[in-house]
């Protein structure tokens, strides 16, 4: 059974559409593996900068916009979400063809591109990739120290398989220079030790008996100056 390019956000989470969306730009973008992507990565940018703007305009919780602002932050998130199924079906079809039947091979590329990834289930003991790594934003936590946050891996046997998450982190979108920056029994982690100004790529992984699994999607993000 041939790992899926999935999205894993809901229609109604306007700021994780938007959080995926940038992660998929950064992913693809100047990805060799998706040459062509559909649609273009400006179009995807120039919605996903809508989409912020309504957000910011329909406000926190407790300090909300209007009606309209509301209806106006649906339609940009129904935008950015059709683009993003558009995507992920590219992204599936062209791994699917650079891969053939070697379906680690898949799901390690469609890995490169931003989008979680539907595993079949796997064997107690081999962990699969975590799901859906991505910065959760909140008036609480600063800017200067990202909050990560993933899901567990899919087709666990046991809900106690892992053990504890890497979190490998780089300034540049690659992981075999990553180091290992921490480890986490939550599926969260703040990066306090990240440094103002600077761009970083994050990735997690589980770990139990047999060592660390398979990586999550690559996060793209920065701190500010």
């Amino acid at each position: 059974m041939k790992p899926t390019a999935i999205l894993g956000v809901k229609r109604s989470n306007y700021q994780g559409i938007a959080n995926l969306g940038n992660a998929v730009h950064a992913g693809i973008s100047g990805n060799a593996t998706y040459p062509t992507p559909t649609p273009a990565l400006t179009v995807l940018q120039t919605d996903i900068t809508a989409l912020e703007a309504d957000i910011a305009t329909w406000g926190p919780i407790g300090n909300r916009g209007s009606h309209a602002d509301l209806l106006a932050l649906r339609a940009s998130a129904a935008v950015v979400y059709a683009d993003l199924l558009s995507l992920a079906a590219y992204v599936q079809n062209t791994a699917q063809i650079a891969a053939g039947n070697d379906y680690t091979l898949m799901a390690s590329l469609i890995g490169t591109s931003g989008f979680g990834i539907k595993n079949p289930p796997v064997p107690q003991g081999i962990l699969g990739a975590p799901q859906n790594l991505h910065r959760f934003f909140a008036n609480n936590i600063s800017l200067y120290t990202p909050k990560l946050a993933w899901r567990k891996p899919i087709g666990l046997t046991s809900p106690n398989n892992v053990k504890s998450y890497q979190i490998l982190r780089n300034t540049v979108n690659n992981l075999l220079t990553a180091t290992v920056i921490a480890t986490s029994t939550k599926t969260s982690y703040i990066d306090t030790s990240a440094l103002a100004g600077t761009a970083y790529w994050y990735w997690t992984k589980g770990v139990n008996a047999d060592g660390p699994g398979a990586e999550s999607n690559v996060l793209a993000t920065s701190t500010p100056v």
